[in-house]
């Protein structure tokens, strides 16, 4: 059988959520402060093309903010959500399965979701929309064009339960 959302995607994403929201923990943030920075390699390290993270930086505009009500925090759960949206719908058309469930109303759905998520998270419907785009109680129309995508229509809880259900529906 054939799988979309496997164990190792749900891993990551998590990881991203969590290490989003535990950084705006005092204790989380003196363990990270002892790091000083993070620094992700590139295949470019000859030419001092690693990616490095000042530590301090990132957690003093954080701390400034706090845990609640953070504008950080809901740029970063946005904009996480809006990335693994779009890499999702990627990992989806390249499935055997797609060719045959393209028109279903969950996955035209998720098309205009991840449509909008890549048009600076604003709903893109230019021309009538050919096929329902509907999942659950939520339907996509014309008239959302120019709307926000995260969170204002799709909750930050929306978008693993969306591709939870298209997995369970389509691929189990």
């Amino acid at each position: 059988m054939e799988v979309f959302l496997t164990p190792e995607i749900v891993d990551a994403y998590l990881e991203m959520c969590l290490g989003t929201a535990v950084l705006r923990y005092p204790a989380v943030q003196a363990a990270c402060r002892k790091c000083r920075t993070l620094k992700i390699t590139s295949s470019y390290a000859d030419e001092m093309k690693d990616l490095t993270i000042p530590i301090d930086l990132v957690l003093k505009g954080i701390q400034k903010e706090g845990f609640h009500g953070s504008k950080k925090l809901r740029m970063a759960f946005t904009q996480v959500n809006r990335i693994f949206l779009i890499a999702m719908w990627d990992v989806l058309k390249t499935t055997e399965t797609y060719s045959k469930i393209s028109t279903e109303k969950e996955i035209q759905f998720l098309r205009h979701i991840r449509n909008g998520c890549a048009h600076h998270n604003k709903f893109d419907i230019r021309e009538k929309i050919e096929h329902p785009a509907q999942w659950r109680d939520k339907k996509i129309v014309e008239s959302m064009n120019g709307s926000p995508v995260i969170p204002d229509f799709l909750f930050d809880g929306d978008v693993y339960l969306l591709l939870h259900d298209i997995n369970n529906r389509y691929f189990k």
